[in-house]
């Protein structure tokens, strides 16, 4: 038996329906729609077998949306996401959203997938592009303004994996920074060309 809907409406209620434990959508990329806000139109389909002991497991669920306006707070270091513009796919194995909006107030770009087989290799891979200015480098932990001042552009991917392992992998623009290197006479002004880039591997209780 399967049904599908079009649904047009505010957020919140949209993300309350797979948000309800019969479809535990929400919940499996640690969201809430509390707080949140915005419009969406969603494709909503569901299919179930013709079982006698239906398990909540045996409920195929499927949805596709276009949010405007999107606002949800509390997504990262207690900050939060506003004037997002996203389009959103999700089904019992996979998530993915596509978009842009403001993060801490600072306009990014964003595409966020979540993998919700046991089996899968890789649980969540969040990419980023956006400008780091020093009050998000002081949110991560990464403000080190005797050696760093000014914006630096940056694309950063975040890979969680099954196993515990966190890779972490940035390209950063240092165009319009200044970078000062104590001890040295030597200094990148602002509008010099300059790049870098960093890996790491995090878990295991060390970072390589």
């Amino acid at each position: 038996l399967a049904t599908s809907a079009l649904i047009r409406g505010p957020v919140r209620d949209a993300l309350a329906l797979v948000a309800h434990p019969r479809l535990n959508l929400l919940s499996r990329v640690g969201l809430s729609e509390a707080g949140s806000a915005g419009r969406h139109a969603t494709r909503l389909s569901i299919a179930l077998p013709l079982l006698a002991a239906l398990k909540a497991e045996d409920v195929a669920v499927s949805a596709t949306s276009n949010i405007v306006g999107l606002a949800l707070p509390n997504v990262l270091r207690g900050q939060a996401v506003s004037e997002g513009k996203v389009s959103l796919s999700v089904d019992n194995t996979h998530m993915r959203a596509e978009g842009e909006g403001r993060f801490a107030d600072t306009p990014a770009r964003f595409l966020w997938e979540e993998f919700f087989p046991a089996k899968a290799a890789v649980r969540r891979r969040l990419t980023a592009s956006l400008t780091l200015n020093p009050r998000l480098r002081r949110l991560f932990d990464a403000d080190f303004p005797e050696f760093l001042s000014g914006p630096v552009g940056a694309k950063i991917v975040y890979e969680e994996r099954r196993n515990g392992v966190q890779n972490l992998s940035g390209d950063l623009d240092l165009d319009a920074a200044k970078l000062d290197v104590p001890g040295f006479d030597w200094a990148k002004q602002p509008g010099r060309a300059g790049k870098a880039s960093f890996r790491a591997q995090l878990g295991g209780g060390g970072v390589t």
